[in-house]
């Protein structure tokens, strides 16, 4: 039946097959192509990540070494930035002078000691550039040899030639663990050098700041150690400037002082010396005696300040002797403890072997004026340190830096006082300047203390801060200790009819020396000076046995005298009279066997010095 047929399927065409696979074919192309494009794109994505990182640590390296003052440093973190950016295996840093020795001086791999580079070497690293990619087999023979004596492996080795100014030097790559050579890498090849060439620019101005501020640095050590000298200079200028003015300006005073203190010594005398034989012929008991005696203790002390004048302006006659300065000191301060009050107490330490040669008199009036204006200073009590020691190297640097210390000894005298501001200190030395209420002080005991330091040739220091006492010390120099030898006793020998001639300028002195002697049994000539004494020998029939004579008289003085009479009358002693003279220094240098005396003198003194002198010479004649 019809209804029963199947009609047949249609069937499709071959064309139409070969055209799906065509299709499906093109679409693999497609996805092939797109996949290449994403790995391209991720490839180029990376690298542009990387780049980004090495931007960026380039950054971060610049502004690191702003802040890097070393040389070292900079390489180091150079080696590290390139170590971080192109993930090497190892670096190492190659290092050469300009006297020919090349070094390893960072890396694992390292010769133990420079090498000196040979010809070539220097030719060949001289001629690398900024940046030298160089793989194995292309490096200059004179490298790939110098390499191989610093312990390092040719292979894989990328030389980038960083020019570093002042500073040579090379970063080697090395990749020992890469499968790859690293030189065949992308990494480190042309692609990179622009920033290669970066890292060269900011590591050479590192370097040339390195050497800019260790040049700075060492300038501004070189001017910190000049200023430091200048400073210290100017600090010993200006104290030798203040001492050279205390010291002009004391020795003014002290010609001033000394000036007045000649005539006032000629007054004295004569004031004394009639007050004494005025006295000499009245009743001990008599009012008119006691008078007499109330004149001369003023005269007395009027002396004293004369005395005080004389060492100011260190025109006084010292008597120079040996003297341990510790047994001095501590017999002074023996004597002075009574003196010193309730609330104050004296401590006294002495060293041994702190000779020195001056007057007695003298330093022991130096003990006692600075003991006793310590204790003034501590009204409400304290304490009084006397010091005797050798001098310290402190000493010596503070007063007389070219002094050895063990040349001096240090006399200190320190008080728990006041103390004293520094306009006050400043004056302390002033004659006449004193800080006492009126009538309880004449102002010259440190004006004193001065002259008999500066006439020892010492010097004195005070350091005192208001309410914190005062500490005076006073430098002297050394001596050696000396054995005293003993003297025979002197055997009287005056007779009645020694005959003496005086010579003084000043006429009130000389009546009144000539009354003095002739009253004691003398025959005595007088004379006006020098050239008078001379005509008066000449006439008379006997010589003379003594010559009692003034220093400073016009027309001939005494020295003159003493020297022509050496001729006329050599059997004739010479006693000088002095108050004050500036010839005074030279008595012991051209009259050194000739006793001085000085003015004001009394009666008694006068006859003991006469006889003394007229002893002696009996002595040395039996």
């Amino acid at each position: 039946m019809r209804g029963d047929d199947t009609s047949p399927q249609p069937i499709a065409e071959p064309s139409e097959l070969e055209r799906l696979r065509q299709e499906n074919h093109a679409l693999g192309e497609q996805v092939k192509t797109l996949v290449q494009l994403e790995q391209r794109l991720y490839r180029s994505q990376n690298a542009l990540d990387q780049e980004l990182r090495r931007i960026r640590a380039l950054g971060a390296f610049a502004l690191q070494l702003a802040a890097v003052t070393e040389q070292g440093e900079v390489l180091r973190e150079t080696c590290v930035l390139l170590h971080d950016c192109f993930s090497l295996d190892r670096l190492a840093l190659l290092r050469w002078t300009a006297d020919g020795e090349a070094s390893m001086v960072l890396g694992s791999a390292r010769a133990a000691e420079p090498v000196t580079l040979q010809a070539d070497e220097l030719e060949a690293l001289g001629a690398l550039t900024s940046v030298t990619l160089a793989p194995p087999g292309g490096l200059p023979p004179g490298l790939a040899r110098l390499f191989g004596r610093l312990c390092l492996q040719t292979e894989h080795v990328l030389c980038l030639a960083l020019s570093a100014g002042a500073v040579p030097a090379v970063i080697l790559a090395l990749s020992v663990a890469r499968k790859r050579p690293i030189h065949r890498d992308e990494q480190l090849g042309e692609l990179h050098r622009p920033f290669l060439q970066l890292v060269g620019t900011h590591l050479r101005r590192a370097i040339e700041h390195c050497v800019l501020t260790a040049d700075l640095r060492a300038r501004s050590q070189s001017l910190t150690e000049v200023n430091t000298r200048l400073s210290e200079s100017l600090q010993r200028l200006e104290s030798t400037q203040a001492q050279l003015i205390e010291s002009s300006k004391m020795e003014a005073i002290g010609r001033l002082a000394g000036g007045v203190a000649h005539d006032f010594n000629n007054l004295l005398t004569v004031i004394l010396n009639h007050t004494s034989l005025a006295a000499s012929g009245l009743a001990p008991e008599s009012p008119e005696h006691e008078d007499l005696e109330q004149v001369m203790e003023a005269g007395r002390r009027a002396a004293e300040i004369t005395s005080q004048l004389l060492a100011l302006g260190r025109k006084q006659i010292c008597k120079g002797t040996h003297l341990e300065l510790g047994t001095t000191a501590q017999e002074v301060c023996r004597m002075l403890r009574t003196l010193l009050g309730r609330g104050v107490s004296l401590e006294v330490e002495v060293t041994a072997d702190c000779v020195i040669v001056a007057d007695r008199t003298q330093i022991e009036q130096v003990v006692m004026n600075l003991v006793l204006n310590a204790r003034d200073a501590m009204p409400q009590g304290g304490v009084v340190r006397v010091l005797v020691r050798v001098a310290a190297a402190a000493d010596v640097a503070e007063l007389t830096p070219a002094v050895a210390p063990e040349s001096m000894v240090v006399l200190e005298v320190i008080d728990t006082g006041v103390g004293m501001d520094p306009s006050t200190r400043a004056r302390i030395f002033e004659p006449f300047f004193t800080t006492k209420a009126a009538g309880h002080g004449t102002g010259l005991g440190l004006s004193v203390v001065y002259g008999v330091v500066a006439h020892a040739g010492g010097h004195v220091a005070v350091h005192s801060a208001p309410a914190q006492g005062t500490r005076v010390a006073i430098l002297l120099p050394r001596r050696e200790r000396v054995a005293v030898l003993p003297t025979a006793e002197p055997r009287p020998a005056f007779a009645q009819g020694t005959r003496l001639l005086v010579v003084e300028d000043s006429e009130a002195i000389r009546r009144v020396v000539v009354r003095i002697l002739g009253r004691a049994g003398f025959e005595v000539t007088e004379a006006s000076d020098g050239v008078d004494a001379l005509s008066k020998v000449a006439v008379q029939q006997r010589a003379f046995d003594l010559v009692l004579t003034d220093l400073n008289m016009p027309r001939m003085g005494g020295f003159e005298l003493a020297e022509r009479l050496a001729n006329v009358l050599p059997e004739a002693q010479v006693v000088f009279m002095t108050g004050f003279s500036e010839e005074l220094a030279d008595v012991s240098r051209r009259a050194p066997q000739w006793p001085c005396m000085t003015k004001p003198f009394t009666p008694a003194q006068l006859l003991a010095r006469v006889r003394e002198q007229l002893d002696r010479v009996a002595v040395r004649a039996s």
